[in-house]
């Protein structure tokens, strides 16, 4: 089998290669999974042109300090 070394991939190859690996770590790490088990909920009903500016939402089961 022949040796391939790092100097022969492009550099859009490379990138390619180092986007992979990336995706794949934070994958099978959970890092990529998306929040679950809480709520968000529209304050006003209905939201019209008189309110739209000023639209309230409540976060429900949400953890303190945690971006959504």
């Amino acid at each position: 089998m022949k040796k391939t070394s790092l100097e022969q991939f492009s550099s859009y190859g490379y990138n390619t290669l180092l986007f992979i690996a990336f995706t794949l770590f934070t994958c099978s790490f959970g890092f990529g999974q998306v929040p679950s088990g809480y709520t968000a909920t529209i304050d006003q009903d209905p939201i019209n042109a008189g309110n739209e500016t000023s639209v309230g939402f409540t976060f429900a089961g949400a953890e303190i300090g945690s971006t959504y």
